[in-house]
């Protein structure tokens, strides 16, 4: 039940935050809905990662500032969550809807 939930509740919110920017922005729900819906897609596929290059990249970071700190190099590693799926869901519908609203423009 608590999956569900959860999964309902990026069904509500990826949609609004395209909802908002397009009354900010002025345009249609539709001419941008696939990008936000990636963009959030790949910072939630970030922040459910370790390890990778922007890891490696703070170690090193910190590791120059010390002399005497050595790090061990972190193996990338995902673990993907129900909020994942469910944005990766959206993203392809999406594109799907996308892909048909302007179907006169690409196979035309």
């Amino acid at each position: 039940m608590k999956k569900l939930l959860i999964a309902i509740a990026t069904l509500v919110i990826m949609p609004l935050i395209t909802y908002i920017v397009g009354n900010v922005l002025n345009i249609n729900f539709i001419d941008y809905a696939f990008l936000i819906a990636l963009i959030i897609t790949t910072i939630i596929w970030f922040s459910a990662s370790k390890g990778g290059f922007t890891s490696n990249y703070t170690n090193v970071m910190a590791q120059s500032q010390t002399t005497n700190f050595k790090m061990e190099k972190e193996t990338f590693k995902f673990t993907p969550s129900i909020i994942f799926f469910t944005a990766v869901g959206y993203t392809i519908f999406i594109l799907i809807m996308t892909i048909y609203y302007y179907k006169d423009y690409f196979f035309s």
